[in-house]
């Protein structure tokens, strides 16, 4: 199991600011969690489950970037869901060294 935090960083001000954090696979997505401005979230995902492994994270059922995988849990410790112009988006804010793709990838290598 690989975890990560998930912080939402929108304004308070705004009532549709909340993060819905789901899972699913294949457009069928369940929601998990719904985490208020300032509150954060430890999302935990099964990278070796096959159907329910992405997340979706949406503000007012509009979809944040792009999906996130247990690849991106593995990479990240912590994503942050803000706010980039007109569009919600989330940003890692804190990398996991260990598990990180270079990681893996020099381990693969080198191994």
């Amino acid at each position: 199991m690989v975890t990560v935090k998930v912080k939402n960083s929108l304004s308070k001000e705004e009532i549709d600011n909340v993060v819905n954090i789901k899972e699913g696979n294949a457009g069928v997505f369940t929601t998990k969690a719904s985490v208020k401005p300032g509150q954060t979230y430890t999302v935990e995902l099964d990278p070796n489950a096959t159907y329910r492994e992405y997340v979706l994270i949406t503000v007012a059922n509009i979809p944040v970037g792009d999906t996130f995988s247990s690849d991106d849990a593995q990479e990240y410790n912590e994503i942050e869901v803000k706010k980039d112009g007109d569009r919600y988006v989330w940003k890692p804010t804190n990398f996991n060294h260990e598990l990180g793709w270079i990681q893996r990838v020099k381990k693969f290598l080198f191994s």
